[in-house]
């Protein structure tokens, strides 16, 4: 909402309409969808509105991230896609204004666009359908994920205080659980996490359940990771696929799939996690561990991953592909020494 609205609140006739509506977005909100505020307004008097009005049923701190400024909705919104690490695809835009809706349409195509009604009664049907809000499939990661933006922020406000990179990392207390797949647990999230994540992705090989159920069955081993600190949960971050080679010399092992999700990236958590898979290949038997990196659009971050962790390039495609290989038998260094780790 900009501006205007603050002032004109629904009167008590159409009030329960548009409550009704805001708990529609608060169960929304409870299934995993995000929920960003882009407002042309003044920050303190959205602020009073979400703390004083009686009206309202949402609150705050649901809102995993917010602009609320005088500047265009279209840069606000890439800055909200940008904080979030999400594609501005999975974003539903509201808005009661013909201009700013068809300005984010102009320019941002791929944003879904909703109009708020003018008819008070029809906006509680106005999700009804809408792309991308009607999901088959919700894990519980998803309905976590507004807790743990706000844990999020707690963390960042921990790292203002805590001085040099060290102190913070040792300060968060993190756990790190390693975990061998087990289907009735791991399943959905498995799938999900080879689908959804695009940025620490050595290959973004993407496997459905039933691809999952079948890799495992034709001897393919499947590892997560999950993580918690001292603010809160993080959920299953990362996954790991690996298969026996099929060709070349035997005892060696192919890292099919590597990735984790980026809102942990630069805690030690990502070489962690490799290492641990690592040392359970050579524990079954394994003598080399064979990955590439595959490069797309968006997963620049892991470029330089293997290579960092002592993996030796071994052939490099006209595409971009760079293969590697890790003699495993020569050693495994050990997780950061500020995690601790569980199942490893």
């Amino acid at each position: 909402g900009d501006h205007r609205d603050l002032h004109s609140f629904p009167t008590r006739r159409s009030s329960d309409l548009f409550q009704q509506f805001q708990r529609q977005l608060d169960q929304l909100n409870r299934l995993g969808f995000l929920l960003a505020l882009n407002s042309k307004n003044n920050e303190a008097d959205v602020r009073a509105v979400f703390e004083q009005h009686r009206g309202m049923v949402l609150k705050l701190d649901q809102v995993a991230a917010m602009r609320v400024n005088w500047s265009d909705k279209v840069s606000n919104l890439r800055e909200l896609a940008e904080e979030l690490n999400l594609g501005l695809d999975s974003f539903v835009f509201i808005d009661d204004s013909d201009f700013e809706l068809n300005f984010v349409r102009e320019q941002l195509p791929q944003v879904t666009c909703l109009k708020v009604p003018e008819q008070p009664w029809l906006l509680p049907d106005l999700l009804a359908g809408a792309r991308g809000i009607d999901r088959l499939r919700v894990t519980a990661e998803d309905r976590k994920k507004s807790e743990m933006y706000a844990q999020e922020r707690r963390r960042e406000h921990f790292r203002t205080q805590a001085g040099d990179l060290q102190a913070y990392l040792r300060g968060l207390e993190i756990h790190l659980t390693f975990e061998p797949f087990d289907e009735a647990q791991h399943l959905a999230r498995a799938a999900q996490l080879t689908q959804k994540t695009n940025q620490f992705n050595l290959t973004t090989r993407r496997y459905s359940e039933a691809e999952l159920k079948s890799a495992v069955a034709g001897g393919a081993r499947v590892y997560l990771a999950s993580l918690r600190d001292r603010f809160g949960e993080y959920g299953r971050i990362a996954l790991a696929i690996v298969r026996p080679e099929e060709s070349g010399p035997r005892g060696a092992c192919r890292l099919d799939v590597f990735l984790m999700s980026c809102r942990v990236i630069g805690r030690g958590v990502e070489g962690s996690f490799l290492r641990l898979v690592m040392r359970r290949a050579c524990e079954a038997g394994f003598d080399s561990m064979r990955a590439e990196f595959i490069p797309t659009a968006r997963n620049v971050v892991c470029r330089d991953f293997l290579a960092n962790l002592g993996f030796s390039e071994t052939g490099r495609e006209p595409a971009g592909a760079i293969s590697y290989e890790y003699k495993l038998r020569g050693g495994i260094a050990a997780p950061a020494e500020w995690l601790t780790v569980h199942g490893g």
